[in-house]
């Protein structure tokens, strides 16, 4: 089932980007959801295609029943961002896979990271599927509204990160 949301943020692409590819950044955010961070690479260099691969821990206690009772009391997931070069405009691109381990969930997408106004904005549109039967179209339906949440919540994450540098 397909999965959107949009964001803005007050920061430029590249530091959006010197964020997120910062090990302190991926790990001071699972700590914001109480959860850790695992593992984080970047391979290549930022200023051109690279890709970024993040391991994290959460808890599901903020999440429906049905999720938690289906994952357990935590769940971790690998996240891998594969980024384009920037184009002629700074914007970057980024084929996104999330798998949840332990749980027969994925998220495969896009991420689109543009410049807005004095900031940027971040959108992602993707499909949330589970090899159960029956199950995906759930999980999407409980997952849709989230989607907006969890990529306000990063946003607010990555501009107080930023503004603390």
């Amino acid at each position: 089932m397909a999965l959107s949301g949009k964001t803005s943020l007050t920061h430029s692409v590249d530091e959006v980007l010197s964020a997120l590819t910062n090990e302190d950044f991926q790990r001071s955010a699972a700590s914001d959801l109480g959860g850790r961070l695992i593992t984080h690479t970047v391979q290549g260099e930022v200023t051109g295609p690279f890709t970024l691969t993040v391991e994290r821990s959460a808890p599901t206690d903020r999440l429906p029943d049905m999720v938690s009772k289906l994952i357990g009391d935590s769940l971790s997931f690998t996240q891998v961002d594969e980024f384009s070069a920037p184009a002629a405009d700074g914007s970057r691109t980024a084929v996104t896979k999330i798998s949840v381990k332990g749980a027969p969930i994925s998220v495969s997408g896009q991420q689109t990271l543009r410049p807005a106004g004095q900031g940027s904005e971040l959108e992602l549109t993707g499909d949330i599927s589970s090899s159960i039967p029956f199950v995906g179209g759930k999980l999407a339906k409980v997952a849709e509204p989230l989607i907006g949440k969890v990529l306000a919540r990063q946003a607010r994450s990555l501009d107080a990160w930023l503004d603390a540098r």
